[in-house]
Order: C-alpha cells, then sequence, then structure tokens
C-alpha cells in the first residue's frame, strides 16, 4: 500500500527545491546567459509536435 503522507512529503520538498534553485545567482545568471537558446530549443520542440499533430 501506499503511503501517501510519504508522497506529499517528497512532493513538498520537490515543490520548495523547484522554487529555490532558480533563484540561486549562479542558477539564473546562468539561465539568462542561455535564455535565447533555450527559447529557441522550445519553439522548435512546439512546432515539431505541431507538425507531427498536423501530418497525422
Amino acid at each position: 500500500m501506499i503511503d501517501f503522507s510519504a508522497v506529499a512529503d517528497v512532493f513538498s520538498v520537490y515543490v520548495v527545491g523547484v522554487a529555490l534553485f532558480p533563484s540561486h545567482e549562479a542558477v539564473s545568471g546562468a539561465y539568462r546567459r542561455a535564455q535565447e537558446w533555450i527559447d529557441r530549443a522550445c519553439v522548435a520542440v512546439i512546432v515539431a509536435l505541431g507538425v507531427r499533430q498536423a501530418l497525422c
């Protein structure tokens, strides 16, 4: 049986980590330097998924 309180605890730690990690100065600086390329990659993935959806 699944212990849902353990799942909630792990999820809470994950959410706090996701919230705090990007606020770290080194991480946010690296993201700002790579933001243009990250955005381009995301757009390419979205376009590829749209093309795939249109062809199927």
